[in-house]
Formats: C-alpha cells, sequence, structure tokens
C-alpha cells in the first residue's frame, strides 16, 4: 500500500495505469471485447476454467506448500467479466439463449468479490437472478463507474441490491478513485478522482474488509447511500 505521505508514488501508478489502459479505447479492440462480454460460450467458458482450477485445488497446494490438513476456506474474486463469473460462483442465476435458466453455485466458495459486477439485462442476469445468493457478499464500484451499454455506477451495484436482505446499506468513500478500466482511475496529468462505492453483506456472521491506499483511507467517511 502507498502511505499518506507518498502522494508523488500514488500520482505516479495513476499515470501508470492509465497508460495501461488506454489499449482499450480502441473501437476495433472494443468491438470485438463488446462480442466477446455478450457472448454465451465465453460465459460458460469462464465458468469451466474456474471448475477446473478449483478441481485441482488440493493437488496444488500439496505439490506446493503440502498436503492440507483439513478443508481451504475459499473465496472467489474478479473485476469486470471476472465478477460476473464470481457472481455466478456465488449463486447468481442466468437466463442463457436457446438454454435456458442455469445456477453455476458452487459450494466450494465461502464468499464473493464483485468488483465493478453486473446488473440487470445483461448477459442473461434479471431482478431475480441474485434472490439465491446466501453467502458473503462484497459489491464495489466506483462513481466513475459504467457499464458496456452505457449504465452508470448505480446499476454496478444491483448484485448487491437485488441480493436477499440482511446486509448492511450501500456505503460511499470519499477518495481519488475509481473508474472501470483503472481502478483506479487516471486522468491527464495523472489525476486520479471519483468515489469508492461498496455494499457489503455480512449476514451469515462473517465480515469482508477492502484495502485501499492509506492516503485515501484517511480520507474514508461512510456516509450511507439513500436507497
Amino acid at each position: 500500500m502507498l502511505a499518506a505521505n507518498n502522494a508523488p508514488q500514488f500520482k505516479k501508478l495513476c499515470r501508470a495505469i492509465g497508460r495501461l489502459a488506454a489499449w482499450t479505447t480502441l473501437p476495433s479492440l472494443r468491438t470485438r471485447l463488446f462480442e466477446i462480454l455478450h457472448s454465451p460460450d465465453y460465459w460458460l467458458a469462464r465458468i469451466e476454467i474456474v471448475r477446473r482450477v478449483m478441481d485441482g485445488l488440493y493437488a496444488v497446494i500439496a505439490q506446493t506448500v503440502g498436503k492440507s490438513a483439513g478443508p481451504v476456506p475459499a473465496a472467489i474474486a474478479g473485476h469486470s467479466f471476472g465478477a460476473y463469473t464470481s457472481q455466478l460462483f456465488a449463486g447468481a442465476e442466468i437466463d442463457i439463449p436457446g438454454r435456458g435458466t442455469r445456477r453455476f453455485r458452487d459450494d466450494r466458495f465461502n464468499a464473493a468479490i464483485l468488483l465493478s459486477a453486473q446488473g440487470r439485462d445483461q448477459q442473461g442476469l434479471r431482478e431475480r437472478s441474485w434472490a439465491g445468493i446466501s453467502g458473503p457478499l462484497l459489491n464495489v464500484t466506483g462513481t466513475l463507474d459504467g457499464g458496456a451499454k452505457g449504465q452508470d455506477w448505480h446499476w454496478k451495484l444491483e448484485p448487491y441490491k437485488f441480493a436477499p436482505p440482511g446486509g448492511e446499506p450501500a456505503r460511499a468513500a470519499g477518495g481519488r478513485l475509481l473508474d472501470h478500466t483503472g481502478f483506479p482511475g487516471s486522468l491527464p496529468g495523472g489525476q486520479c478522482r471519483g468515489e469508492i462505492v461498496a455494499g457489503l453483506d455480512r449476514r451469515p456472521r462473517r465480515r469482508l474488509q477492502i484495502a485501499v491506499p492509506s492516503e485515501i483511507a484517511d480520507r474514508l467517511t461512510l456516509p450511507a447511500i439513500p436507497a
């Protein structure tokens, strides 16, 4: 993490992220990314990749740090398309064109962290999609964030909004964050701005925390966002 007295390093980080994210603005690339995002075959391919990783998890642990003495607690986290995959494993239900309604909940995951996730009316998601989520869920977006179809950051919080009740209110933490591609968002001159918005559901008596640079953490006021 970057300390509060390290503001120059934080600005340098913002500039580097901005340069890295610039390739996502190429029209031909954005067209291809949009095609992939809305192709059910790619949704299912992500599911299969994660399943294979989890199927081989204990073998990997045994060959690297030694055989586990018991079950290994796991949480799934993802950004953007990864957040979509994460919410499916957390229990979100989707409608796949020509294939009906599907759920991919995996009890090997005890919790889910969604960074810049998807809401209704995209990739098979609808208002009741999140009704089956019962585990801890942290839904994070930023006030400069947005969806592929022009949705604003409120849409990014819909997994939290439509999950079963029982969590805390969504909260906004003032800081110099966050858009979609950079997390944090980089503007000309390397300035970062915006706000982080998080919905925290701790219904099963577990708490999830999000770590941010201490320069930003020092400014967090956490006012509740009206429903």
